[in-house]
C-alpha cells in the first residue's frame, strides 16, 4: 500500500458507499502520494490525450450560450483528470495493481452489488428490473459499470495471485454475472456477448472459455425470473425501425431521443452546445417537432458517442476516441509480444481489453463518459500493459511472483511458462 492507493481507496469507498463526503480529499490525497515520488511520474499519451479534450471543452465552452452548465462540467472533468493522472501512476508492481482492482471489486461488492441483491431477493424492482441506490439506481448504468468490476473479477481470477484471492475473484465474477443479467440491461448483454465472442477468436484457451461460459449460462437460466427472458426476447424487435414499439416504451423513447441528439450534433460539428449543456440544448430542440413529443423535457441523448460530437464536436470526440484508442493499442501490442513468453499475462490482457470493448459497446446506449469509472479502468488496463510488457521472454516470466503466495512458485511456473508450439 502507497500514498496515493491510499487516496484511491478513500475516493472508491466514497464513490460505491456514498457514505462519507470526503472523495475530493481522497484525491488529494492521491496526487500528493504521486508528486512525492516525482521520480516515478508519468504522464503517458491517454492522460495527455484526455488533458486535450478537456482543454478543447474549455475552448469550445467560450462560444456555448450555456455557459454556466459548461462551467460546472469542466470542474467535474478536471476532478476526473486528476482521478486519472493518480490512478495511471499509482500502480507500480503487480502487487499494487492488484491491490488497486481488489479494492475496486471489494468495494463494488459491499455496496452497489448487495444492496441490488437484496433488492432482488425482497423483490423490490421495477417490472422486473432490479438496482441499488444513488447513481447505482439507474438500470443500465449499474450493469455498464458491473461490465468493468466483471472484467476485473476475472484479471484476479486468471491471474498469479494466491488462492483465497482467486476464490474471492471467482465468486465475484459469478455474482456480477448474475447481476448484469437481472438489472435487465440490454446494451450491456449485448456488450458483454460480443465481447465474449471476440475474446473466444483471440484465445489460445477457447475449450476453457467455452466451458466457463455455458456454466456460466446455465447458472443464469436457472436463477434468473422469466421477466428477464421476456425483455430479451423483445429485441428482435430493435433492429428494425417500424417494428421497434413492439420492443416496450422505453425502445421507442431511445430511438426518438437518438434523432434528437443526431440534429443537435449535425448542428454544431466543430465546437458542440458545450461540455454538460447536452441536456438544456435537448430541451429545446425536442419542441420543435411534433413526432419528437416522446422525448420532451430536458433528457439525455443515451448514446456516449453523439453526446460526445453534440456537446465537443468532431474534435472532442477524436480527442476522447483517441485516448481509448492509446489504450486498447497499447494493451493489444503487448499481449501481441508476451503470448508466447507469458501466456497467462496475456490472458489476463486480454479480459481487460475485451471488457473495455463491452463498456464501450454498452456506451452506444448510454452516456457512460461522465463517471470516472472508465478512467480509472483505463488506468488499470494501462499499468498492466506497461507491467507485463516487461515479460517478453521465458526468463523474465518465470520470475514472476506469485501474490499472495510464494510457496506456490515453482507449481505455477510449470503450469504457465509451457510455450506451445506454433502451428
Amino acid at each position: 500500500m502507497t500514498v496515493a492507493l491510499f487516496g484511491l481507496a478513500i475516493y472508491l469507498f466514497c464513490v460505491h458507499s456514498f457514505k462519507l463526503p470526503i472523495a475530493s480529499l481522497g484525491i488529494a490525497i492521491g496526487v500528493l502520494g504521486v508528486v512525492s515520488n516525482h521520480q516515478s511520474i508519468t504522464v503517458p499519451a491517454p492522460v495527455l490525450f484526455f488533458a486535450g479534450f478537456v482543454g478543447w471543452c474549455a475552448l469550445g465552452g467560450t462560444t456555448s450560450q450555456y455557459g454556466s452548465f459548461v462551467g460546472d462540467s469542466l470542474i467535474d472533468y478536471l476532478k476526473m483528470l486528476l482521478i486519472f493522472f493518480v490512478a495511471i501512476n499509482a500502480s507500480k508492481s503487480i502487487s499494487q495493481l492488484a491491490i488497486f482492482a481488489g479494492l475496486w471489486v471489494l468495494m463494488f461488492g459491499l455496496f452497489p452489488a448487495r444492496g441490488t441483491y437484496f433488492n432482488f431477493l425482497s423483490g423490490i424492482g421495477t417490472f422486473g428490473r432490479y438496482g441499488w441506490n444513488f447513481s447505482f439506481a439507474n438500470y443500465n448504468d449499474l450493469a455498464a459499470y458491473a461490465i468493468l468490476t466483471l472484467a476485473l473479477s476475472a484479471f484476479l481470477l486468471a491471474g498469479r495471485f494466491a488462492r483465497w484471492i482467486r476464490i474471492g475473484a471467482l465468486a465475484s465474477t459469478a455474482g456480477l454475472a448474475v447481476l448484469i443479467v437481472i438489472t435487465q440491461s440490454r446494451g450491456a448483454f449485448i456488450g458483454l456477448v460480443i465481447a465474449f465472442v471476440f475474446m473466444l477468436l483471440r484465445s489460445r484457451s477457447r475449450t476453457r472459455l467455452i466451458r466457463v461460459g455455458a456454466v456460466a449460462a446455465l447458472g443464469i437460466v436457472l436463477i434468473a425470473p422469466g421477466a428477464v427472458w421476456e425483455r430479451f426476447s423483445r429485441m428482435k424487435y430493435l433492429f428494425n425501425t417500424e417494428t421497434i414499439a413492439e420492443a416496450d416504451g422505453s425502445a421507442e423513447q431511445r430511438y426518438v431521443l437518438l434523432q434528437i441528439a443526431t440534429s443537435i450534433a449535425r448542428d454544431h460539428l466543430l465546437t458542440g452546445v458545450g461540455l454538460g449543456a447536452y441536456s438544456e440544448a435537448h430541451g429545446v430542440y425536442a419542441d420543435e417537432r411534433q413526432e419528437w413529443a416522446m422525448g420532451r423535457g430536458n433528457r439525455d441523448a443515451h448514446n456516449m458517442y453523439v453526446s460526445l460530437v453534440a456537446e465537443t464536436g468532431l474534435p472532442g470526440l477524436a480527442l476522447f476516441v483517441g485516448m481509448l484508442g492509446s489504450v486498447l493499442l497499447r494493451s493489444f501490442r503487448v499481449e501481441r509480444n508476451i503470448r508466447l513468453a507469458a501466456p497467462l499475462e496475456a490472458e489476463q490482457l486480454r479480459i481487460l481489453r475485451f471488457g473495455l470493448i463491452a463498456y464501450l459497446i454498452a456506451a452506444i446506449f448510454g452516456s457512460f463518459h461522465r463517471v470516472s469509472f472508465l478512467y480509472l479502468y483505463l488506468a488499470v488496463l494501462w499499468s498492466a500493459a506497461e507491467l507485463f510488457a516487461l515479460r517478453s521472454t521465458p526468463s523474465d516470466a518465470a520470475s514472476l511472483q506469485p501474490v499472495g503466495a510464494p510457496d506456490r512458485l515453482r507449481s505455477l511456473q510449470r503450469r504457465y511458462t509451457t510455450v506451445r508450439p506454433a502451428r
